[in-house]
Formats: structure tokens, C-alpha cells, sequence
């Protein structure tokens, strides 16, 4: 059927003529059972395959079945399949925005065929039951009539007497409060730095924002989107003058946020351009603001998994294992730090001391915030140390105009379990020298958090290797020189 064909007639439809193209990209117009049917469908297969080329492509091997079973997981639950780099996790999501765009409109359109609210549109992004929903569009038969443009018999457009400014700054105060009582519930009560918090939360911002910004008035998309970022910056402040929280997590948490709030923003503008010339009530978004809450209960009630992952930093040394090995033990203090990350208030490493020799000793790793207490669980001189965590110093100092705060982030959050260096030998009086963490965080989505703590970790082993890479090359070249002498 093309896009401004006949009356859906063959599926059973009794409604108008379906809209063409244009109007059902820009939130207007209906569409039939049988036309969102095989719309649905077929853009569902397009997505599944060019997924599926993406992670050949990504992995480098074509195995379907497992290909299958990867994105099965991923397009069901959002869960991250256990090897998968986050490279493809953005490349994945990149190309889902056009795809969710087209699908929000087109469902929108069936809604309106329909005669349903168009705040049944946010199950179109709820897991597992997006498939019942879809299912139950594909049987739901057209009624009544509507006018060509999507809108109810007899609609008139409700104008308001606020100013755009006006409406903009309301906005942003409504979306800057919900994110101070989301993360007052969240954080300060319930402790839980889950999905419900990091993309449930700016989602529902955008969300409101938009919603509060469009009441009876027209704006554009992008007008929307720049409220909404404007909004999730004014909680980040309110927060930091709360001292709810400080600089560094802030600035952390502001790509994903700026994302969900984005993709609320898009949801609450096609909801308003479907139901336009009509009053809409506040009852949906209360209902809608209820559940992140109840998110945040059940996550505290049943967390996520929280795997212990290790991440493996190498580095090449210009002095034989024996050298090495003596710092690797122990090593003098450190010089100020000249990583950006460390200097904004990320804990760093400062000096080790090792208190025994041998299986059942105790090394002390001081960082800016306190020591990692590490006894020994395999002492193989000099090629193998190794070592379980008992005690965890803060991970970070945040940046606060206050002299301190304390979110509940700094305790548990972020743990180191293990730790293990190994020493190579290589030709020519070489080694090379290799450090693993194992740690596991309590932060969700695990993928995009991970993304940041690998790093930190790959930082922190790179402070360290490179110190004791000096140190044993300084040994070397004294003992060069000895022996010349």
C-alpha cells in the first residue's frame, strides 16, 4: 500500500484515509492495522540485521546462532552480554535513535487510528511487554473519524498567555526540582544507583520538562531538547548547592543523562503533536512520576548482579625481572599526579609498604584517600605477586564549594577484590611487567559506568607501572655504570 493509498480495507479497517509520510514523521495523521503491521515488521527485520552486521563486524567472526542469542538478550532486557565492548554499545544505540524516532511516530499514528490515548506510546520502550503491545496494535481494529489531520472532531487550539521565556524558565524549575527529589528518594533514602536513577530518572526530566514547556503552546523539537538539558543542568546545580552531590560524579553522569533525557524529551513532544487542538490532563504524568520511585524500591528490594570484572594494564621495562620485582613489592612515594582525572579529585596511588615477606604478608598501597590493606596470597620471587583486598579507601574526593560531603557513593559502591602483578622476561634483560584489578561496582547501567571505571583503573596501573618502571631502570643504569668502573 503506498503512503497515501485506500482505506485499510483488507485488514478489516473502517477508519479515513491513512496520511501519508510527512504527516506521520511529524506526529499527525493515522495509519491502519495492516499498514503499521507490515511497517513493524519489516523495520524490526532491517534493525535485527543491521545489528547483526554490527556485531560481526565488531567481533570480527559471523557465528548467526550466537549473534542471535547476543542481541535476543540485549533487545529484550538491555542486558550487555559478558565480552562486548562498548564501542559497540554506542554504535548499537547510535543506530537505534532513528529507528526509535520512526517507531514512537508510527505508533502514534496507530494510536490515533485507534482512538487511544497517545500516553499508551510509552510502552513502545518497555521491555518484553513492547511485544505484547505491538501484537495487540496489529489486531485493534480503526474507530470512529478524525479529521485529515489526526485531531478530534471539533478540536480547537488552546493557546496560552505565558511568554516562551517564561514557559522555558517554568519548565527548567520543574524539571530541576524533580531531579533533586528523584535523587533525594534515590540516593539519600533507598541508597540505590541503579537504572531507575541514572536513565529512568532523566528520562522522566525530559519527560516533564517538555511537557510542563509545550502546555498549551507550539514549539519545536530542538526548543524541547535545549529545555531539557537546560532543566538536567539546573538539577546538577541545585544538587551541588544541596550537597547532594559534587562536581566530579556529576560530570560523569551528565553524557547518559543528557541521552535519556533527550529520548524523554522526543516522547513527551510526539504525545503532544498527536493529541494537539485537545486538553490533556496531569494525570498521566503524576502516574508516570510515581513509577521511577517504585523502580528505585524494587531495585533496593532485588538488586542487579554485580560481577567482578578485571582490568589488565602491560608495560615494557628496560631492567631484568630481579630489578623489577623490588618495587613491584614496595615503592618509594610517588610525585604529584599530572593526570586530569586525579587532579579533580579521584583517588591515586602515593606509596606501597610491604609489612612480612612470603605467602600470608601484608601490603599497604596508600592512596590520596587512605591504604588498600592487600595480604598475600602468592608470593612467586620475581615473577608472580598476588593479593586479595580486605579494605577499600574512598574512591574519590568530590569537588564540592563545601569542606565536605559524603553521598553514599563513596562507600561500597565501588570495590577492588583483588589484585596481581606478573613479570615476563624478555630478550635482551627485559620484562615485561603486567597489572590486574579485579573490582565490581554497584552502579547501573553497568556498561556505561564500567566504561568510565575501566579507565580510571587503566590510569591508576599506569601511575604505578610507569613509577616502578623508573625506579628499575634508575637501578640498572647504576649498575651499568658500576661495573665500568
Amino acid at each position: 500500500m503506498d503512503a497515501g493509498g485506500p482505506r485499510d480495507q483488507a485488514a478489516g479497517d473502517t477508519g479515513p484515509l491513512e496520511s501519508g509520510w510527512k504527516d506521520l514523521l511529524r506526529g499527525r495523521g493515522e495509519m491502519g492495522r495492516a499498514r503499521f503491521a507490515w511497517w513493524g515488521a519489516g523495520l524490526a527485520a532491517l534493525k535485527w540485521n543491521l545489528d547483526r552486521v554490527l556485531l560481526g563486524w565488531m567481533e570480527g567472526k559471523w557465528n548467526w546462532w550466537d549473534q542471535a542469542g547476543k542481541l535476543t538478550r540485549w533487545y529484550l532486557w538491555q542486558g550487555m552480554p559478558d565480552g562486548w565492548d562498548p564501542g559497540l554499545l554506542g554504535m548499537l544505540l547510535a543506530c537505534s535513535l532513528p529507528f526509535l524516532y520512526v517507531g514512537v511516530m508510527l505508533t502514534l499514528a496507530r494510536l490515533r487510528s485507534a482512538r487511544m490515548s497517545g500516553w499508551w506510546v510509552m510502552l513502545f520502550v518497555v521491555p518484553v511487554l513492547k511485544l505484547v503491545f505491538f501484537a495487540l496494535l496489529c489486531a485493534l481494529p480503526a474507530r470512529g473519524a478524525a479529521g485529515g489531520d489526526g485531531k478530534r472532531p471539533g478540536a480547537r487550539a488552546i493557546r496560552s498567555g505565558m511568554t516562551g521565556r517564561a514557559a522555558a524558565a517554568l519548565a527548567v524549575l520543574v524539571g530541576a526540582a524533580l531531579a533533586a527529589g528523584l535523587v533525594v528518594v534515590g540516593v539519600q533514602w533507598l541508597k540505590t544507583y541503579g537504572w531507575a536513577l541514572f536513565v529512568g530518572s532523566p528520562y522522566l526530566i525530559g519527560f516533564v520538562a517538555t511537557w510542563a514547556y509545550t502546555w498549551r503552546r507550539e514549539v519545536s523539537l530542538m526548543q524541547c531538547i535545549w529545555v531539557t538539558w537546560a532543566s538536567l543542568a539546573a538539577g546538577g546545580a541545585l544538587l551541588l548547592a544541596m550537597a547532594l552531590e559534587g562536581v566530579v560524579c556529576l560530570v560523569m553522569a551528565a553524557p547518559l543523562a543528557a541521552a535519556m533525557g533527550t529520548v524523554g524529551a522526543m516522547t513527551a513532544w510526539a504525545i503532544r503533536r498527536s493529541v494537539a487542538g485537545t486538553k490533556v490532563g496531569s494525570g498521566p504524568p503524576a502516574l508516570a512520576m510515581a513509577l521511577i520511585p517504585l523502580s528505585m524500591g524494587l531495585e533496593r528490594w532485588l538488586p542487579p548482579p554485580s560481577p567482578v570484572r578485571p582490568v589488565r594494564t602491560v608495560l615494557e621495562v628496560d631492567a631484568p625481572p630481579s630489578l623489577v620485582w623490588r618495587h613491584v613489592v614496595t615503592f618509594s612515594e610517588l610525585p604529584a599526579p599530572t593526570e586530569w582525572m586525579f587532579r579533580i579529585g579521584l583517588a591515586y596511588p602515593v606509596r606501597a609498604e610491604m609489612h612480612g615477606v612470603g605467602v600470608g604478608a601484608v601490603r599497604e598501597c596508600h592512596f590520596s584517600t587512605g591504604p588498600f590493606v592487600e595480604p598475600i596470597t602468592a608470593w612467586d620471587e620475581p615473577r608472580r605477586l598476588a593479593f586479595r583486598v580486605e579494605s577499600n579507601p574512598e574512591p574519590m574526593q568530590e569537588w564540592t564549594p563545601y569542606r565536605a560531603i559524603h553521598p553514599p557513593h563513596l562507600e561500597g559502591h565501588f570495590q577492588s577484590r583483588a589484585g596481581e602483578f606478573l613479570l615476563e622476561p624478555l630478550p635482551g634483560g627485559r620484562t615485561r611487567l603486567q597489572g590486574t584489578t579485579w573490582y565490581e561496582h554497584g552502579l547501573w547501567p553497568d556498561v556505561y559506568w564500567r566504561w568510565w571505571s575501566d579507565r580510571i583503573i587503566h590510569a591508576i596501573h599506569g601511575r604505578v607501572l610507569r613509577h616502578v618502571k623508573a625506579l628499575a631502570e634508575a637501578d640498572r643504569s647504576l649498575q651499568g655504570r658500576g661495573a665500568a668502573k
